[in-house]
């Protein structure tokens, strides 16, 4: 993660040093990134980023995080007033990803980070999207949605962590299969739909 120095800067540059690190990663691989794109691109000296960052990787993880903290804030916005269950959350919020995704570059820096996982054995892409944490993670949000179903409110807390994450697990495995295969949104929908209805039926 970022040196105290990184925190100790303008919000704004902050920002900007982010922001460059999501165009950055979208269109390119990591290994294709060197340390000065970033700074030309966001018109800092060479050593200011050595002063924020140990290195190319530090600022990487940075990036990745913010993806991750984004995507708390847009699960519990898509959760305020939601009264359905917890599949009918999914498949909204599997609509959001495939919908975002198809259409944001986003999608590339998600793609690249899991080829970055991959190739260096470390961590998860789940880690990124679905963080089984409390603290850190959607989780709270998702077991919260199984007290608006009478089958799965009754479920006691190993039970409910279980669902949610082989369901969180077939969220994801879709979601690949479907950017993988350059499916439309609309066949990307159905084929989770199917998908999530078969673990809801094995519920009831």
């Amino acid at each position: 993660m970022p040196k105290s120095t990184y925190y100790n800067i303008a919000k704004a540059k902050q920002k900007k040093l982010i922001d460059v690190g999501v165009l950055l990663f979208s269109k390119n691989q990591f290994e294709d990134v060197d340390v000065q794109m970033i700074v030309n691109l966001a018109g800092v000296p060479r050593g200011s980023f050595y002063a924020y960052f140990e290195n190319l990787e530090d600022y990487y993880n940075l990036i990745i995080t913010s993806l991750r903290n984004d995507r708390v804030r847009i699960v519990k916005t898509l959760a305020e007033g939601f009264d359905g269950s917890l599949f009918d959350f999914l498949i909204k919020l599997f609509e959001y990803d495939i919908t975002l995704y198809a259409q944001d570059e986003r999608k590339l820096l998600m793609t690249h980070y899991l080829k970055f996982l991959q190739t260096r054995k470390m961590g998860s892409f789940e880690g990124t999207v679905y963080h089984p944490s409390l603290r850190i993670g959607i989780y709270s949000v998702l077991v919260s949605l199984l007290m608006n179903n009478d089958e799965t409110s009754q479920l006691d807390d190993m039970k409910k962590a279980s669902l949610i994450d082989f369901a969180m697990s077939v969220y994801l495995a879709t979601y690949n299969v479907c950017i993988h295969e350059k499916m439309s949104e609309a066949d990307s929908l159905e084929l989770f739909i199917e998908r999530i209805k078969i673990i809801e039926r094995g519920v009831k």
